[in-house]
């Protein structure tokens, strides 16, 4: 919790003018803090509601476990419309849909911010599958 909170606290600082705008737009401008709702896709994936985004928290190369390196061959990803990259440009393109409701578009940044200090954590690479 402590480590995607600092991520995205660091991320805020960095934000541009035109993007914390379009963010308060989402999220009030006097409550717009992104540490707050960095570790909130972890505290969800356990719910029944939010069961489904377990697999978004990673990227699962086929049969890299134990990781012999530090690289993965992407093209070639377990169920590749379930892993931390695809989540990422999902929620991209959410987050940038301005058809959506309010809180679809809450939602997207939420899990953005969490996904994108997923993506920056070594272990979220590689889950163990069980056979």
């Amino acid at each position: 919790m402590t480590g995607h909170s600092l991520i995205a606290s660091i991320a805020q600082r960095l934000l541009t003018p035109k993007t914390h705008d379009g963010l308060s737009e989402i999220i009030a401008p006097n409550t717009l803090d992104l540490s707050l709702i960095a570790p909130w896709a972890d505290r969800i994936k356990h719910t029944h509601a939010y069961y489904w985004s377990g697999s978004l928290h990673y990227i699962n190369p086929i049969e890299d476990y134990p990781p012999g390196t530090c690289t993965a061959d992407f093209s070639d990803v377990r169920t590749p419309d379930r892993t931390l990259l695809t989540a990422i440009t999902n929620y991209t393109e959410r987050l940038s849909d301005e058809s959506l409701d309010r809180w679809g578009r809450e939602e997207a940044l939420r899990f953005l911010v969490h996904f994108i200090g997923d993506s920056e954590q070594p272990l979220h690479r590689t889950v163990v599958y069980w056979r």
